[in-house]
């Protein structure tokens, strides 16, 4: 049995009243409000989360290829405040691998109490071109001033 084509149904302007097919003016009859939508944020930093293996490797392919960062390339490795932040420097020793990772150093993890099989959050800031990684104990430092403050009933909008 073959496919018959059925042709839409639309109503002629003949049935139409004529004040339906009319166009509103500006004005008063110019029909229902629109809602005024709020621009889109561009975010200009990129998070991620991961686990660390025995060898400090850390794997987020889609965080490291929003940086833009190439296998092989220097990349400046330093401890700051328990955070181990990476930026690309052509004079640094530490190079990324060639498999699409970070490794975090021994030195760095040491420092930061980070330890195989933690989770930790990653933060590109793509502005800067840097990266921050964060231990857990880390974010929920930063998180419990603010969680405190809304359970006061601070954070009311």
């Amino acid at each position: 049995m073959g496919e018959r084509l059925v042709p839409g149904v639309v109503p002629s302007t003949d049935q139409v009243p004529s004040r339906a097919r009319s166009v509103p003016v500006r004005g008063q009859d110019a029909g229902l409000p629109v809602a005024e939508v709020a621009t889109p944020r561009v975010a200009r930093m990129i998070h991620g989360m991961a686990r660390v293996d025995g060898s400090g490797r850390v794997l987020d392919r889609a965080l490291l290829r929003d940086l833009g960062w190439e296998p092989g390339q220097p990349v400046l490795v330093r401890v700051i405040e328990q955070r181990v932040v990476l930026r690309p420097d052509p004079t640094a020793v530490h190079r990324l691998p060639w498999q699409p990772c970070l490794v975090l150093p021994i030195a760095a993890r040491t420092r930061c109490h980070i330890r195989t099989g933690d989770r930790v959050l990653l933060t590109a800031d793509l502005e800067q071109d840097v990266l921050v990684v964060r231990p857990l104990w880390a974010v929920e430092d930063l998180l419990a001033a603010e969680h405190a403050r809304l359970l006061e009933g601070g954070g009311a909008s």
